[in-house]
């Protein structure tokens, strides 16, 4: 029986550089991220792996999540630095 070898779909290699950047920014540790990768043989390109369609969703939630906070955490100072000011 012959060895299936794959290679990685560029949208892979893109999330592991977005993953790099995510750990580095947030101080999680890399391996934590990673270990939630999830790939599949690409529809046009069996040698190909490409990220599922669920795994990209959830990112997107993650990151949806992540400006969600920030932007509540940017309010929250704001009106925190409007009381300074009126008092």
């Amino acid at each position: 029986m012959k060895k299936q070898n794959f290679k990685f779909d560029d949208s892979v290699l893109h999330r592991l550089v977005q993953i790099l950047q995510e750990s580095m920014i947030l101080g999680i540790d890399i391996s934590d991220i990673m270990k939630k990768i999830e790939v599949t043989p690409s529809k046009d390109d069996k040698t190909k792996l490409v990220l599922t369609d669920e795994y990209v969703e959830s990112v997107k939630e993650w990151h949806k999540s992540l400006l969600d906070n920030a932007e509540n955490l940017k309010k929250q100072e704001n009106d925190s630095q409007k009381l300074i000011v009126t008092q």
